[in-house]
């Protein structure tokens, strides 16, 4: 029942492509631009972690609701600016964890809380990450884009997580003076399971 009726992104030109893909009427390359010109009750924001919170404050100052990405923002600051600002307006603020909605997943937890599979005793996840992939992303952010959605549905499989221990392995050079533990281990105590998740 919804429908997509304004794009805004800076490149004019991939904010085409998409209204033309999503039958959106109205493009805009930036987010006041689209608040002044258009009629919209929501907003879905699809933006890198960092430019969360300057894409969705203007947003909720104006009183409308934002689903962002997970995760919330890219730092605790600008977590604590985006909570204020939905308080201040009353809008309505949430993350969207769509991994754990996706359907593959979906039947593996049916499969688990069935114990189809047999007793549960860990949950581990191996997250690879090409290097090809990693030159595409800001390098500040490489935990935020390729641990958190693991996290969510190793908690959904495992429960709650109470204790993290990282292990970090050599150092994988990703460009200048840009490094990265490869691979990063982390041991989480979770609240039905143990677990572990790899990235490397």
């Amino acid at each position: 029942g919804h429908h997509v009726v304004a794009v805004v992104d800076p490149d004019a030109k991939a904010a085409r492509r998409l209204a033309r893909q999503s039958d959106a009427r109205e493009v805009f390359t930036s987010v006041e631009a689209a608040l002044a010109e258009t009629a919209f009750d929501r907003a879905h924001v699809l933006v890198p972690p960092e430019l969360h919170s300057e894409a969705a404050l203007p947003v909720l100052a104006a009183g409308k609701p934002v689903l962002l990405e997970q995760p919330l923002a890219a730092s605790g600051e600008a977590c604590d600016a985006l909570i204020a600002a939905a308080a201040q307006s009353g809008a309505a603020l949430g993350v969207n964890q769509g991994f754990v909605h996706h359907s593959a997943f979906v039947r593996l937890q049916r499969l688990v809380q069935r114990q189809e599979l047999g007793r549960p005793v860990m949950v581990f996840c191996l997250r690879n990450v090409p290097p090809a992939e990693l030159a595409k992303r800001p390098r500040d952010n490489l935990l935020l884009e390729y641990a958190l959605h693991p996290l969510t549905q190793m908690a959904a499989l495992a429960g709650a997580i109470d204790k993290v221990r990282a292990f970090a392995g050599p150092l994988l050079e990703l460009g200048p003076a840009q490094t990265f533990p490869s691979p990063l281990d982390m041991a989480l105590t979770c609240e039905a399971l143990p677990a572990r998740l790899r990235l490397a």
